[in-house]
């Protein structure tokens, strides 16, 4: 609980409106203090998963980098990820970087061995290189999606000492949005990309442990575990109808409701949304906070209530022109053109279909908020194999 409230705080989450049945609005800034009865109408909209959507997984989310190998450094040397495969498009002067956490022993050194242990990772980072950004004066960065044009919030990891990893982050310089201990609320971090993109850094004991009165963590770090052991846990969008995303991330992905915190004090609420067994989901709830945050690769759905009533109300996507930053989430599916047909049969809508444009065997849907989902398999990578590195 202690990580949303801090992102109120820090203006990534902004009160507004009822939710719901819409009542008499206060306005932007101001909490609305309704019970947390008035708020989980949204959770009837989940649906289970069919079998049609057995094996799908989330294997990436895609950023825009301004300088490729000045973000490959931060995130091998400071995150602590490894380069897990490399594509270099020189006919379109633009390289794909994967990275994610993996033991490097374990990583193929090339071939087809290599794209298919890179597509068997689950919550991977590819970050878009466009060449020649890097060295243009002019070029304003991308937008990081925490600005006025609000849509993508952060990527979150969780490690097991949040006041270990800050004081390795201190030694390599790095920015912070916030330190574990600025605030009213303690123990939780965002640092910043080299492009400003945010990084949640938290732990799975802490979260777990709630927010005492005063405001702090009153779970404690797991002393006994790998400082070192980072793990990458969630990819945050906003949305403005929790009743519609949540019916899409179940119905059309097959995507599981791992755990659901509401904030009625401060009107808003959070879905994380994700790939399990509902046989491995804790019922205890504390248990499952810990639980929900030792999980890779989940969909943290944030909802500010009121928007979902707001008439013309959107967030940002990521990829209109002038404010790209965050470009997709990216599924791994058993068979495109299955999956494909199973969503044009279910009226999504596509970006672009499996065979259109240069790139086949691979597609791209849209979410309630427009927010883009690549839709690929184990082969849909094959032709770029001569790219690779």
């Amino acid at each position: 609980m202690l990580w949303a409230a801090v992102l109120l705080l820090l203006g990534s989450l902004e009160p507004s409106g009822a939710w719901v049945q819409p009542r008499t609005r206060l306005g932007r800034g101001r909490a609305q203090r309704y019970s947390v009865e008035d708020v989980p109408g949204s959770l009837e909209a989940l649906v289970e998963p069919s079998g049609a959507t057995s094996g799908y997984m989330n294997q990436q989310t895609m950023l825009r980098v301004k300088d490729g190998p000045a973000s490959v450094e931060f995130y091998t040397k400071v995150l602590g990820m490894s380069l897990l495969r490399r594509y270099d498009f020189e006919e379109y002067s633009f390289s794909l970087m994967f990275m994610g956490y993996a033991d490097p022993t374990d990583i193929p050194e090339a071939g087809v061995e290599k794209t298919m242990f890179l597509l068997r990772q689950l919550g991977t980072i590819e970050l878009t290189w466009n060449w020649g950004t890097e060295e243009d004066n002019a070029f304003p960065g991308y937008a990081d999606g925490n600005d006025e044009e609000r849509g993508f919030g952060h990527i979150g990891l969780t490690v097991p000492d949040v006041y270990a990893a800050c004081r390795r982050f201190d030694s390599l310089g790095v920015k912070y949005r916030k330190r574990p201990d600025e605030g009213g609320m303690k123990g939780l971090a965002f640092i910043l990309d080299p492009d400003g993109y945010s990084v949640e850094i938290l732990s799975s004991t802490r979260m777990a442990g709630g927010i005492s009165e005063d405001g702090n963590a009153e779970g404690t770090d797991a002393e006994e575990e790998d400082p070192t052991r980072y793990a990458m846990t969630q990819t945050m969008l906003r949305v403005r109808d929790p009743a519609e995303s949540l019916r899409f991330y179940s119905e059309v992905l097959g995507m599981r409701l791992l755990n659901d915190i509401h904030f009625p004090e401060y009107s808003f609420s959070l879905y994380f949304m994700g790939y399990c067994d509902p046989k491995d989901v804790p019922k205890d709830k504390t248990v499952r906070t810990r639980w929900c945050f030792e999980q890779c690769a989940a969909v943290e759905l944030t909802h500010n209530w009121g928007t979902e009533a707001e008439k013309g109300f959107r967030y940002s996507n990521g990829n209109d022109e002038e404010k790209r930053g965050f470009g997709h989430i990216g599924l791994v599916v058993p068979d495109v053109y299955e999956a494909c047909d199973r969503f044009s049969a279910m009226g999504v809508d596509f970006r672009k279909e499996p065979d259109s444009g240069g790139m086949k065997r691979l597609a791209f849907i849209r979410d309630p908020d427009g927010y883009s989902i690549e839709i690929l398999d184990t082969k849909s990578l094959a032709p770029f194999e001569d790219l690779a590195s």
